[in-house]
């Protein structure tokens, strides 16, 4: 198995946005809210792998916590290696759903699935295929040659990621259907391993600030250093004059966690501004929350749902 660290993406500059949109050159897909993993289909069996780095040396392997896909990836060549992302089929989405599996041990994230749905693989890249090393060809004949293969293929849990030359309709539709954003890629562009090259793939993002009222933490997630200690703040906003849980922010320094604790143990309640990436429709939740800032000039009754 090789270890592999995924090409990573730049947040588009806010001048350079109008230019990418009107260039031919580069075409959109969604940015879909799963886990990003490389597939690889090797002599030696089939791999899935994060691009974080395990504390034991390589990349994350989570290979047996979605047993539906290495199966469907039999299908596939040796020696072919696949980058795309975990998540739920079609298009919805479901965030915490496909970290809760993909962060489970194995025997927990096969009963996940089968109390839920089982997640599938969104695949947008190629970089080896039948052993030919596809890195340095343009992205336009790279997903020329994955779309052929996946179409040539009978797969259940394996989907081919679409891309749109309506790059500024598809980002707004997006948007308004409360999702995270666009990709935006040079369709000339190489595969470069954990590079993010200025001018090749883009986020388009919502991300904006808001005001909340911490009320409350959760610990930290078991087996990490805070599984005894803050993790997260429970954040609330007013909606129609009732308290509602919008978002659970991490992002905090130790200094921080630290002196929140202290105020919260002793039931003091205060105001902070969180960044987020816009709101999950379903469950009413700011999308990736994080800390930003304390807000000790804040009445609370000025932290209204859904306003930045």
């Amino acid at each position: 198995m090789k270890q592999i660290k995924p090409q990573s993406a730049n947040a588009v500059p806010k001048n350079k946005l109008e230019q990418l949109y009107n260039d031919p050159n580069y075409i959109a897909e969604r940015k879909y809210d799963g886990s990003r993993y490389i597939l690889q289909v090797a002599p030696e069996g089939v791999f899935f792998t994060s691009r974080k780095e395990s504390v034991n040396g390589g990349m994350v392997d989570k290979t047996k916590n979605v047993p539906q896909i290495i199966n469907d990836s039999e299908n596939l060549p040796r020696n072919t290696i696949l980058d795309g992302e975990i998540d739920v089929p079609g298009d919805k989405r479901n965030f915490k759903f496909v970290q809760s599996v993909m962060g489970s041990l194995p025997e927990r994230a096969r009963e996940l699935q089968k109390e839920n749905v089982p997640l599938v693989y969104k695949v947008f890249d190629i970089l080896e295929l039948n052993g030919e090393d596809l890195r340095i060809k343009p992205l336009i004949e790279r997903r020329k040659l994955l779309g052929q293969l996946i179409s040539e293929g009978k797969f259940e849990y394996i989907e081919l990621v679409p891309q749109y030359t309506d790059k500024r309709e598809l980002y707004e539709k997006e948007i308004e259907n409360g999702q995270e954003g666009i990709m935006l890629k040079n369709l000339n562009s190489i595969y470069q391993e954990d590079k993010s090259p200025s001018k090749t793939w883009y986020k388009v993002k919502d991300k904006d600030t808001y005001d909340g009222i911490v009320m409350g933490y959760d610990y930290g997630t078991p087996g990490t250093k805070y599984e005894k200690w803050l993790g997260t703040l429970r954040v609330f906003q007013y909606c129609n004059g009732v308290l509602l849980h919008v978002a659970d922010a991490g992002g905090l320094s130790e200094a921080r966690r630290k002196e929140f604790k202290e105020r919260l143990d002793r039931g003091e309640q205060f105001c902070i501004e969180i960044e987020a990436y816009g709101l999950f429709v379903d469950t009413h939740k700011y999308r990736h929350p994080s800390f930003k800032r304390l807000r000790e000039d804040k009445n609370p009754k000025e932290c209204r749902y859904g306003k930045a």
